[in-house]
């Protein structure tokens, strides 16, 4: 009998073999777009030891960059590094999460995620970068590349495509710092998918080829650094309108899910998915909103949940809030 050959109507990317490996030991930091914020809910979701984000989300390199050495030296902002605008301070190198009226507020939010930024970064394991965009915002008159504009009118800033070797030559120095201080740190890379529609198709497409080819020579220069093709997954293998939201820029709750189990299988320990399989069971038990809550049922449901969160608190995985949350609900 002839054997049927069917046609491929999909093109997969070919995942690269990975020299980092992530386990439950493993702290991670993630820095840059509102994609490296996705995966690391995902992260944070099967209990993974990490954190976000310390300067909020930033989307060009270069303000990425700035972000890491500030963090990597532990230079706190300063009060007169603020300004004021519509009756909130701010930074220039923040995202907007930061801002507030009260400006020791915004000071000391600030400086509580540099500090805690730079205790994870001394002890991790893995760091997570991810590129949104190629073109950055200078104030006019300074020619200070800005992280957030703040909903200050466009005539505030001139706007300008960054070249490959700027940005390159910018994560030299950041990459060099990292190392002195944690020496044995893994640095993955990323492009985020998220289409910067609001520069126009072209010049997104523009950003986004600037932004592969800086991170490709980076791979390049140094041993630690490794690329995960975010980017190419969505839009090579996904390719396709479904995998979007509905404003047709971010990926799909779907294309997000594909892209982390690809992270996943590629870049976990096999006892690591394992467990977070376990983790993301128990994670859906407790969001179980029953109509009867009351019933004989429901309580031996969470008596067992309970049970299963007990095995994971002895394995070191930390259910302490949920299992408090738990006991209330089961009225002990």
């Amino acid at each position: 009998m002839s054997k049927i050959t069917f046609m491929e109507f999909r093109t997969s990317v070919d995942m690269p073999d990975y020299t980092l490996q992530l386990g439950y030991n493993d702290k991670i930091v993630t820095m840059g777009s509102c994609f490296a914020d996705e995966m690391y809910k995902k992260m944070k979701a099967v209990k993974l030891d990490c954190i976000a984000n310390p300067y909020g989300i930033l989307y060009n390199p270069i303000s990425i960059s700035i972000a890491l050495n500030r963090i990597l030296h532990r230079e706190l902002v300063r009060e007169d590094e603020l300004v004021q605008h519509n009756g909130l301070w701010f930074s220039w190198d923040h995202h907007g999460c930061f801002s507030d009226r009260d400006r020791s507020k915004a000071i000391q939010n600030m400086n509580e995620d540099i500090e805690k930024g730079y205790e994870y970064l001394q002890g991790a394991s893995c760091l997570i970068i991810t590129w949104g965009s190629a073109f950055v915002y200078e104030l006019k008159g300074e020619s200070r590349i800005v992280g957030n504009c703040h909903k200050l009118p466009a005539a505030t800033f001139a706007k300008r495509l960054l070249s490959t070797d700027e940005i390159k030559d910018a994560f030299v120095e950041t990459f060099q710092r990292i190392q002195e201080i944690n020496a044995s740190i893994r640095i993955l890379m990323t492009v985020s998918p998220v289409r910067h529609l609001s520069e126009g198709l072209i010049q997104n497409n523009r950003s986004k080829a600037v932004l592969i080819s800086a991170i490709h020579e980076i791979v390049e220069s140094f041993d630690p650094v490794e690329y995960f093709p975010a980017y190419e997954i969505l839009m090579d293998d996904l390719r396709d309108y479904r995998f979007y939201g509905k404003d047709l820029v971010h990926p799909s709750e779907e294309a997000v899910n594909y892209i982390w189990e690809l992270f996943q299988s590629s870049l976990m320990k096999a006892e690591t998915i394992s467990l977070s399989k376990k983790i993301m069971k128990i994670q859906k038990s407790l969001s179980h909103k029953p109509f009867h809550p009351e019933l004989e049922e429901h309580q031996r449901f969470l008596k067992r949940t309970y049970q299963n969160m007990i095995e994971m608190q002895q394995r070191g995985i930390d259910f302490s809030r949920e299992i408090a949350e738990l006991l209330s609900r089961m009225g002990s």
